[in-house]
């Protein structure tokens, strides 16, 4: 055991300063009140939010700034400096973790569509703008007033984008479109 000790000395006399500034300078600090709710709720946020077993609704629930203001209220009784630690909180979890990911790049979430929608008919996957032309002579105004009369949302362009879903409209009411892309009867 003496063995022990007498190894550990050295390490203890290095600790020595930097134990003396702790207990002289942060750890006033750190007491305080408002900065221990602010650094438990930020550990807490941060361990919550990192965890991936925590199902996102509570993730949300728990990080909201109206639920930090909440804690913060109850630790510190008072209504305005709480609503500020939460905003404070907030703005350091977000710059915090935008750091940690890489920047607002990484945050940011892009979908891209792989495949049509299930309200497009799957005969229709393969029509394109120049098969639904060709339905109506080659004549755009034609098609327009066949799509609002079948009730094709009025911001669909007409591109081949679109033609499968424009497609599915009028194989809905009836129309045959091509040999795969007609009603199902």
């Amino acid at each position: 055991m003496e063995n022990i000790i007498t190894t550990l000395e050295p390490v203890d006399n290095l600790l020595k300063p930097v134990n003396k500034f702790y207990l002289t300078t942060v750890l006033p600090i750190v007491e305080e009140p408002h900065i221990a709710t602010i650094l438990t709720l930020i550990v807490s946020l941060n361990i919550i939010y990192l965890a991936d077993k925590v199902p996102e609704n509570i993730k949300c629930v728990i990080t909201h700034p109206i639920t930090q203001a909440i804690v913060f209220f109850v630790s510190t009784y008072g209504v305005y400096g709480s609503i500020v630690h939460a905003l404070v909180a907030t703005a350091v979890l977000l710059a915090v973790s935008m750091t940690l990911q890489g920047g607002t790049k990484k945050i940011l979430e892009k979908f891209r569509i792989i495949t049509p929608g299930t309200d497009i008919f799957p005969g229709c996957v393969d029509i394109k703008m120049n098969d639904l032309l060709s339905l109506f002579d080659g004549d755009e105004k034609k098609l327009r007033e066949a799509m609002y009369i079948f009730g094709v949302p009025v911001d669909t362009h007409l591109n081949d984008e679109n033609a499968p879903l424009i497609a599915t409209y009028l194989v809905n009411f009836g129309n045959n479109v091509s040999n795969s892309c007609r009603p199902p009867y």
